[in-house]
């Protein structure tokens, strides 16, 4: 006897009266009097047998995958009596199958992979194939490539390879060279689609992390750099920031910066850089008389294993605040930081002097330029307060910094006799270099401009 899976409840499978011939050659009577009676343990199916009628019906649901996994053919077997007549009849239900089951791939979804970036054309990742439960007349007939999200078309192929043993393998292999800058992941899905008509479909997605291998130097964010550098900076001012990223990932961007060789030999005694973060500061006297322009050569390399570098060119011109200098004077370079994200790690600055003004360069770096022309004589120092708040609702938080420019004096005032004229009354036959009067001059200039010498112009005396 044959019935499909999944037929309905109260399906005829078997009516051994009419199959076994008793119908035929029994009389109304005795047929009526037979009865039908496993002899071994029932059917492990869902079916039940009339006990006068010899029908076998359904009567439940019937999974061919449940009574015979994986199995190509599913029979099951037993025998009946029939009392009365004590004939013994052996039956065998034969289930078929339908395309019920999906094909399913096995192991985790979606399936993990890590490659490194620079692997070679053509490396294989293998997967394991889909298994279909259902029968092989409706196993799994074919393997597609649904989804491949990389950037610029496709970095895999699919390939199923049929060993010699009857196994299958399903590979993924790399058509084109990984980028991690450009892509850190790729995510692909896999179909497996069976014999049936209708198709059924089964997908398993596919996950590819690119790992960073040290393919990219680092580049500073200028070409070079200018700055102006104030005359007898105070040590440890800070008069440059250079800065520099990588595109490659963890230790192969981070980022370590030194002196080249010849600048740290040249001007080592002056100048030193914060390795990590780039900070050009003062160590040493800055003299306008004995250097006016220091070219420093900053390299920036990162850590990988094999470490990449690059260099720029730093110059920093030194001057001096003097009074003659016309307005707009660079006076000094803030830079500012504020670790908090967003909103909160915004600055604003404004100085509280209205004889320099404060340029915003970016969000981090202001310069103090000189908003007017400085005189040395009405004022010889000027105390500069710079206030950076940030960007909190609730609570907005500040630092201060006071930057105090001395102003460099020019020869710009002449020397004042404390009088007009001088008159004294000298006696006669006074003894050579007696002194006779004492003359008193000024000059409101500083150092060397502000000291006096005295001689007669006219001497006719």
């Amino acid at each position: 006897f044959v019935v499909q899976e999944e037929t309905p409840l109260n399906t005829i499978v078997a009516d051994l009266t009419s199959t076994s011939g008793f119908q035929e050659n029994l009389s109304p009577a005795i047929l009526k009097s037979l009865r039908y009676q496993f002899l071994t343990q029932p059917l492990p199916l869902n079916v039940e047998l009339g006990e006068d009628s010899g029908v076998i019906k359904t009567s439940g649901r019937l999974d061919r995958e449940g009574l015979c996994p994986l199995a190509p053919v599913c029979k099951v077997g037993s025998r009946l009596l029939v009392g009365e007549h004590f004939k013994i009849l052996k039956i065998t239900i034969e289930i078929f199958d339908i395309n019920d089951n999906p094909p399913q791939f096995q192991g985790p979804n979606p399936q993990l992979f890590q490659l490194s970036e620079s692997v070679s054309i053509g490396t294989i990742l293998s997967l394991e194939p889909a298994v279909d439960a259902d029968s092989d007349l409706y196993s799994v007939d074919r393997y597609e490539l649904a989804v491949d999200d990389s950037p610029g078309g496709r970095f895999f192929d699919l390939k199923l390879v049929r060993k010699l043993d009857g196994s299958e393998s399903l590979q993924l292999i790399l058509t084109r060279r990984l980028d991690r800058e450009a892509a850190d992941e790729h995510t692909l899905q896999i179909l497996a689609i069976d014999r049936g008509s209708p198709a059924k479909t089964g997908s398993c997605d596919v996950i590819v992390k690119v790992k960073d291998s040290n393919d990219n130097a680092p580049q500073f964010e200028v070409e070079d750099y200018e700055v102006t550098l104030p005359e007898n900076a105070p040590l440890m001012t800070v008069v440059a920031r250079v800065q520099a990223t990588d595109k490659d990932a963890d230790e192969n961007a981070a980022l370590n910066y030194r002196l080249s060789e010849q600048t740290q030999k040249h001007y080592g005694r002056t100048m030193n850089i914060n390795n990590l973060t780039g900070e050009i500061f003062v160590v040493g006297e800055v003299d306008f008389e004995v250097t006016s322009l220091y070219k420093l050569v900053v390299v920036a390399q990162d850590g990988g294993v094999e470490p990449h570098s690059s260099e720029v060119l730093v110059v920093h011109h030194v001057t001096q605040i003097s009074e003659e200098d016309v307005n707009g004077t660079f006076v000094a370079q803030i830079l500012v930081t504020d670790a908090d994200p967003g909103n909160n790690g915004r600055t604003n600055c404004h100085l509280d002097n209205h004889g320099f003004n404060l340029i915003r360069l970016s969000d981090a770096e202001y310069r103090v330029v000189t908003g007017m022309l400085l005189d040395r004589e009405e004022q010889s120092r000027h105390l500069v307060h710079v206030e950076c708040l940030d960007g909190g609702r609730t609570i907005q938080l500040s630092a201060e910094v006071t930057i105090v420019v001395e102003v460099a004096d020019v020869n710009d005032n002449t020397p004042k006799f404390s009088q007009t004229s001088y008159q004294h009354d000298l006696p006669e036959n006074n003894p050579q270099n007696t002194p006779l009067l004492q003359v008193f001059a000024t000059d409101d200039d500083d150092g060397d401009n502000g000291r006096l010498s005295y001689y007669i112009e006219n001497n006719n005396i």
